[in-house]
């Protein structure tokens, strides 16, 4: 019997400490939770009674360049692990549409803590509105680290508004 009991513990103990691994969601599912994620983050934003105006015009502005379908959503199913599994891609196929790739990490997470999601949603907003609004130095930044820092360092800024 003892045997039995150390055999069960090593089965079980390893589940209860670090959890199920194992992810069952499908693609479709995690697109729904997108969608559904999208529409809650425009319906606080809209709804919120005091804004930032850099944050509102950035924001308004991408929603809108959403509906024109002038950028789209991703779902990166490897981007799993941290909070680094969203970003902003400027062309991404062939079509060179730009778009915001988010990682199951941020999905998995959006029931229990939105807040996580819209803040990091704002952030790649912000860099695609400079993407948008100022391509030639967006190129620039990419390929100059100095730069590139100061975007990362306004992102910051307004996902922190």
């Amino acid at each position: 019997m003892k045997q039995y009991s150390l055999l069960l513990l090593l089965f079980i103990f390893p589940t209860i400490l670090l959890g199920d691994e194992t992810n069952t969601k499908t693609l479709t599912d995690y697109e729904s939770i997108l969608r559904n994620a999208i529409t809650q983050f425009e319906t606080v934003f809209k709804s919120s009674p005091k804004k930032h105006d850099l944050v509102e015009q950035k924001v308004n502005f991408m929603i809108n360049q959403a509906m024109k379908s002038e950028i789209t959503f991703l779902i990166d199913v490897n981007g799993n692990q941290d909070l680094s599994a969203m970003g902003f891609v400027d062309f991404y196929n062939e079509n060179k549409k730009p778009a915001i790739v988010i990682g199951t990490y941020f999905l998995d997470q959006f029931d229990k803590h939105p807040s996580i999601f819209y803040s990091a949603l704002v952030h790649e907003f912000t860099h695609a509105y400079d993407f948008f609004n100022s391509q030639r130095y967006f190129i620039f930044y990419k390929n100059n680290r100095i730069v590139k820092a100061l975007f990362e360092a306004d992102a910051y800024a307004i996902e922190s508004l």
